[in-house]
């Protein structure tokens, strides 16, 4: 197939059959590909954190609240 050479971009053609733009540059894609993952991981990891923070919050309020009554029986 046949495509267009996209003026002022070397690593850019464009296919004539669809009109879309496609990037010749296979190290720009595949350094854009390990981005996106890292990314995609650190999401991951930081979404998980998150989770593991709300839980430890819920643990601890449940901690408080049997000291209460702990507390509130050894007085009554």
């Amino acid at each position: 197939m046949e495509y267009i050479k996209v003026k002022d971009h070397s690593d850019l053609v464009r296919d004539p059959k669809t009109q879309g733009i496609i990037n010749t540059n296979k190290s720009a894609y595949d350094e854009y590909i390990a981005r996106r993952d890292a990314n995609s991981e650190a999401d991951q990891k930081s979404q998980s954190m998150e989770e593991d923070l709300a839980n430890l919050k819920g643990e601890i309020g449940e901690i408080k609240d049997l000291l209460h009554q702990l507390v509130q029986s050894k007085y009554q």
